[in-house]
């Protein structure tokens, strides 16, 4: 099985790099397209990959490149999720990947796409997996929107059984020193334990219904993202057995935590004080107030049965790992 991984320098592409290295596949399996890789080198040391140069630069070629692949999983993409809105950003995030899609559609390989839970924008209650009623507030959010929106429709009207298609929402995805490169796009779980100061800095709540602290966020560890995209790929590489069925899908735990509960957490690790700060005005009007995946859906389609690392414990390994 040969697997394209594009974003696989990063944070979650280097995790399950790793996670498929431990069960045999090396640079023989895994390809990794990633521009300006050598940035986040850290990532891929000890690792067992080949570096595919220039994959985008032609998308005339997507359709020659891809016909030597098993699998595509489609990381890749400008993962502000405050960042401006322009022409270059719209073409990395959904023009470059509409068009990924449709190749490896058109040479039935398989292929993840990475969404977000950016997607449901200042929802707090319904967290289907649905395309419709969806409010993003950020343009980056948007982009995966419409990715996924896209990805809906391709499996509506494609009558010739389209090969498998996941679009996966990542929520709040946490877990250690492969964090290093994202800046302030990290978990807030890497950034205070990491951070150089005595406190730990959480936002006030501008809301009389939540208190300064409570904001909740449903935090899923990078171990728990590979186990399930590692589900994936071993019903794929099954002969004996049908893929899962195709669309978008949570991950998430299904168990939000509040800020306090987690800064509570690292405070007792650290010795660091905890402080609130107001809420900047350039995120307040994005800013979600509370996230928690539905993962029915995971559970009952992709048939994904595995418990989840919870929080606390989470905490513990982001701190062995970083110490």
């Amino acid at each position: 099985m040969k697997i394209l991984i594009t974003g696989g320098a990063g944070f979650i592409g280097s995790s399950l790099i790793e996670s498929l290295n431990k069960l045999g596949f090396d640079e023989r399996h895994i390809f990794i397209y990633h521009p300006n890789w050598f940035s986040k080198w850290k990532n891929l040391v000890g690792l067992k990959y080949q570096i595919l140069d220039n994959f985008l630069e032609d998308v005339s070629d997507f359709y020659t490149y891809l016909k030597e692949f098993s699998l595509v999983i489609h990381l890749g993409a400008n993962s502000s999720t405050t960042m401006a809105p322009t022409s270059e950003t719209w073409k990395i995030n959904f023009a470059y990947s509409s068009m990924l899609i449709d190749a490896a559609n058109a040479l039935k390989v398989p292929i993840i796409f990475a969404s977000s839970a950016s997607v449901y924008g200042s929802e707090e209650k319904d967290f289907s997996e649905r395309v419709d009623g969806l409010a993003p507030t950020g343009f980056y959010a948007f982009s995966k929107l419409k990715v996924d929106e896209y990805i809906e429709k391709l499996l509506s009207k494609d009558t010739k059984k389209p090969s498998p298609i996941y679009s996966f929402r990542f929520f709040n995805v946490y877990g250690g020193m492969r964090e290093q490169y994202k800046g302030s796009m990290s978990s807030v779980i890497y950034r205070w334990l990491t951070s150089p100061n005595g406190n730990i800095e959480l936002f006030k709540s501008n809301r009389a219904d939540v208190a300064d602290g409570e904001q909740t966020r449903d935090f899923i560890h990078i171990y728990d993202i590979c186990n399930i995209i590692m589900h994936v790929i071993n019903r794929l590489s099954d002969k004996n057995e049908k893929p899962y069925p195709s669309g978008i899908y949570n991950l998430g735990t299904g168990l939000p935590a509040s800020y306090n509960e987690i800064a509570r957490k690292i405070a007792s690790l650290t010795k660091k004080g905890i402080v609130y700060k107001a809420l900047p005005s350039d995120i307040e009007k994005q800013y979600q107030y509370r996230t928690c995946a539905n993962i029915r859906k995971l559970r009952n389609v992709l048939e994904y049965t595995d418990g989840f690392i919870e929080i606390q414990g989470g905490i513990n390994l982001c701190y062995q790992s970083i110490n």
